[in-house]
């Protein structure tokens, strides 16, 4: 998935570029050391680094839902694997990722 956000001016939409210079952005955010990464850089991070990641799939049904959805997931071959997430402490660490993201 990506993001596109534009503003409507002089009666019509202008999309705005990210700081890479791209008019879409991947929906995709890692943690690094600390650091919150988004964009393209946070893509980059989970394929050179593919091996100390963990990813997920976070989502909701609708803006106004309070139930949260996630699993985590791989790829090997281009074939998308999903886990169900099992444990408490996964949750857990869902639940600090959407809080971080809530700060930014």
């Amino acid at each position: 998935t990506n993001s596109c956000v534009s503003i409507y001016e002089g009666g019509e939409a202008k999309v705005i570029t990210n700081p890479e210079g791209m008019r879409t952005t991947p929906s995709v955010v890692a943690f690094k050391k600390g650091e919150i990464i988004v964009g393209q850089k946070a893509k980059n991070q989970m394929i050179t680094n593919k091996d100390n990641n963990k990813n997920y799939i976070i989502y909701t049904e609708n803006n106004d839902s309070k139930d949260v959805y996630a699993s985590t997931f791989e790829i090997n071959d281009n074939e998308l694997k999903l886990h169900e997430i099992e444990n408490d402490s996964e949750w857990d660490y869902v639940d600090s990722i959407l809080s971080n993201i809530g700060e930014e």
